[in-house]
């Protein structure tokens, strides 16, 4: 890209730079290609049980919520609806497994000044991210997932979403938005011939995301609450940045390792190298860890304004979108889920009541290889900073009472999933 009004003006950018990209799409690629391209793998993926994220990055006015969700026009639908209509519509496309039945859950919220909204919801009372007991991520509490049955009932509640969504108008964009919208496309996977065995319910999801642009506010003229709203949406999206950086210096100090030792790497030899990945300076960036750190596949989106004004802030996406392409992630398909694989109350949990285990690890397996090369793979451990990490760590005493008392707790909670397990299956029967 080059900078049209070099020769007239300082720039801190350098006027002339080169970026690589999976794919570019010109302006007058139509919504049905583009939606084959980037986003029907995406779905296939989701549907064999594997998670996947999706989301549009740019500044202000640059098209990311028309990607997502379109227009009214014909032909104008973006990704959003047109993977509802191949979910429900379309099973030839997905070529699906007819030994299995699916069932779709939909949930809606948004990230607006750092807090997290439910869209569903009637009453606008923020929500809470919390670490699930059935896996290592984090999920957002008391979130509504609505079962739907068909893509119409599900654009319905999305357009009713939608209108809950925070958009007001400012001198660079008349529309707005002032969050980040995340749309959940929740699937459960069950085999026809074991439709009383909970163990053999697959879940995955597929999440969709609106990021809020960026902003200067020499271009945009705000002051008060849009003032404060750009100021968190900045800072949110340097966080997500900052987190890519981090990913990927981690991801090359254990490529470096590989290529020196030549065979498998012990992670001890390598972990000290490693970065604390900033996750929880930001909500957006704690709600979507799952899918950074190798339990999804994800798929960035880059859109670019062509106006020549928007020079500075398209070299700054630009090149953010290189690091996030140097970050690569290990995809997996869930195992069907059983009651038994529930974590149990581990002991000292009388301790843990005031703080939790820290570092936060999870694992990502890297492999390296080439023309010539023997391939070789490791285990990265990503470390997830702990606000609440102190230097005393001392162990408290435990406290009989209180174990038994979490142990009970472990137990309820186990039933409940069960029965929200047999619950789902009457749910798909029906």
């Amino acid at each position: 890209m080059n900078d049209p009004q070099s020769h007239s003006r300082v720039s801190s950018i350098n006027p002339s730079s080169v970026y690589t990209f999976s794919h570019i799409f010109p302006s007058d690629t139509q919504q049905s290609e583009f939606f084959t391209r980037t986003t029907l793998p995406l779905v296939r993926d989701v549907l064999e049980g594997q998670n996947g994220l999706l989301f549009a990055y740019g500044v202000t006015n640059s098209g990311k919520t028309y990607t997502i969700q379109g227009g009214n026009t014909p032909g104008s639908a973006g990704i959003l609806p047109r993977t509802l209509d191949v979910i429900f519509n379309n099973p030839t496309v997905l070529k699906l497994d007819r030994n299995h039945e699916y069932t779709v859950w939909l949930s809606y919220a948004e990230v607006y000044n750092e807090k997290v909204y439910d869209l569903f919801a009637s009453v606008d009372d923020c929500n809470s991210v919390a670490a699930s007991p059935a896996r290592a991520g984090k999920y957002i509490a008391g979130l509504r997932q609505i079962r739907v049955r068909s893509a119409a009932q599900a654009k319905a509640l999305l357009k009713l979403g939608q209108l809950h969504r925070r958009v007001f108008g400012t001198v660079a964009n008349s529309q707005s938005s002032r969050s980040h919208a995340l749309v959940t496309i929740k699937i459960l996977r069950v085999h026809r011939g074991e439709r009383t065995d909970p163990a053999s319910i697959q879940t995955s999801r597929l999440t969709l995301v609106d990021l809020a642009g960026s902003e200067r506010n020499k271009h945009t003229q705000t002051s008060g609450d849009r003032l404060r709203e750009a100021g968190n949406i900045n800072k949110s999206l340097m966080v997500l940045g900052q987190c890519m950086e981090t990913l990927r210096v981690n991801q090359r100090a254990v490529a470096r390792s590989l290529a020196v030792s030549g065979e498998r790497v012990d992670t001890r030899d390598v972990k000290k190298a490693l970065a604390i990945v900033p996750f929880r300076h930001s909500k957006l960036t704690e709600v979507l860890m799952d899918y950074f750190v190798g339990e999804g596949r994800a798929v960035m989106i880059v859109n670019v304004n062509p106006y020549d004004t928007g020079f500075d802030e398209n070299s700054h996406v630009m090149k953010f979108a290189a690091l996030a392409r140097d970050v690569r992630t290990n995809p997996v398909v869930n195992a069907p889920r059983a009651v038994a694989t529930l974590p149990k109350a581990k002991p000292n949990l009388s301790a843990a009541r005031y703080k939790e285990v820290v570092p936060h690890r999870r694992k990502v397996t890297i492999s390296t290889g080439g023309p010539g090369r023997k391939v070789s793979e490791a285990q990265l451990e990503v470390l997830e900073e702990d606000e609440e990490r102190g230097d005393d760590d001392d162990e408290e005493p435990v406290d009989p009472l209180v174990d038994t008392l979490f142990d009970e707790i472990e137990s309820l909670r186990a039933q409940l999933f069960q029965a929200e397990l047999q619950c789902a299956i009457v749910e798909a029967e029906t």
